[in-house]
């Protein structure tokens, strides 16, 4: 086993990297489905509708996929010689991972690419990744991205090059290791529903507003590249664009572009435009909400009343299902969802989880009516 590694961010985490077990003989992997089975959503309507189109228990199919990845590590283990390069091959081979009916599969391939990264542990990342790549007909660009990946977690030397969009991707990486951590962080910021106007095609999606290049749903850009123009009278080109938060795309568009429609653009963007316009990169977010947590907004005395100004999902779901689903309740919590902010988004999503709770609910009844036919006949 190795020494823990240590992540530097806002908090310290420790990773320890082990190791491939050598006893598989004693190796008892416990089934925790504490994460589901505490869950409201997941173990209200989720669960009862998964086992019902399966026609089995969850701890049963989760037991036969743990069986099934003890039996391909000690095939891994009988598979390793000292070159790591035949070793991969003959892993991959044993494993089905060159067959059509096993290449891509999910399981197969998170084993293939955490068995590649053992063998090239003490290597270069884009070593491990060429051989990966150069394995045809097996699973090569998810392999050679999830090894890559897991190599390039505990060593101390950047990649070689340049890499596309750096900064845009430490920032996100950084906000997804707060998110992690319980902390409020900044959000993309969506343009507002009630006044969007999809795009009749892909290439309209790219536009100007205010003089400016700007995408629909995402932001304002810059050009960032050549032309690339198709055939044709009215053929459309490719070019690469950089959006106003820092992300490179390559879009389709059209020649003279159209005017993009202001409700088609985020909110906020919108409202720095009219103010001070920053830098590429530098445009601020909104603070990201949890969509399950109560918000600070609109304080009462009042209990129930506090259930609603909330805008709670998880609170106001969980009364809506303990009421039997009555409709004057679920009308309540849907108005005072549309009052806020965010309303829009917030009740889609309430009304979504009612929904799938209402069916997940009315399917074993079925069952049930169907079972005491058949047994009075």
């Amino acid at each position: 086993m190795r020494a823990p590694l240590t992540f530097v961010g806002e908090k310290k985490c420790k990773v320890t990297a082990v190791y491939p077990a050598t006893d598989y003989q004693s190796c008892t992997c416990k089934l925790n489905l504490g994460v589901i089975t505490k869950d409201n959503f997941l173990s209200t309507f989720w669960l009862p509708t998964w086992e019902n189109c399966m026609n089995s228990t969850i701890e049963r199919e989760l037991e036969l996929v743990r069986d099934e990845c003890l039996k391909d590590l000690k095939i891994i283990k009988e598979s390793i010689s000292k070159n790591p390069e035949e070793s991969y091959r003959k892993i991959v081979t044993a494993l089905g991972g060159l067959e059509e009916s096993q290449r891509g599969s999910g399981t197969k391939t998170a084993i293939i690419a955490s068995a590649l990264s053992w063998l090239y542990e003490k290597e270069d990342p884009s070593t491990a990744m060429l051989t990966a790549a150069n394995l045809l007909h097996s699973d090569t660009d998810t392999i050679a991205t999830m090894a890559g990946a897991i190599i390039g977690g505990i060593v101390d030397t950047p990649p070689n090059g340049e890499i596309q969009d750096q900064q845009y991707l430490e920032k996100e990486a950084l906000r997804l290791f707060k998110i992690s951590c319980g902390q409020i962080t900044q959000s993309f910021s969506y343009p507002d529903l009630l006044k969007w106007n999809p795009p009749k095609t892909q290439q309209d999606s790219v536009g100007t507003s205010d003089g400016e290049i700007s995408v629909a749903g995402l932001a304002y850009a810059e050009k960032n590249g050549e032309e690339f123009f198709g055939r044709g009278k009215n053929a459309a080109l490719w070019q690469w664009l950089k959006l106003d938060f820092g992300q490179t795309i390559f879009v389709k568009r059209r020649k003279n572009l159209p005017k993009t429609p202001k409700g088609n653009l985020p909110m906020l963007p919108l409202l720095l435009k009219k103010s001070v316009k920053k830098p590429l990169g530098k445009v601020d977010r909104p603070l990201q909400e949890d969509l399950f947590r109560p918000s600070s907004m609109n304080a009462s005395n009042d209990p129930h009343k506090q259930k609603l100004l909330s805008g709670n999902i998880d609170v106001l779901t969980n009364e809506a299902i303990q009421s039997n689903f009555n409709p004057e309740v679920i009308g309540l919590h849907l108005l005072a969802l549309s009052e806020r902010p965010d309303g829009i988004e917030k009740a889609i999503t309430y009304a979504g989880i009612i929904a799938k709770a209402k069916i997940s609910r009315r399917k074993p009844e079925k069952e049930k009516k169907q079972i005491k036919s058949v047994s009075k006949v």
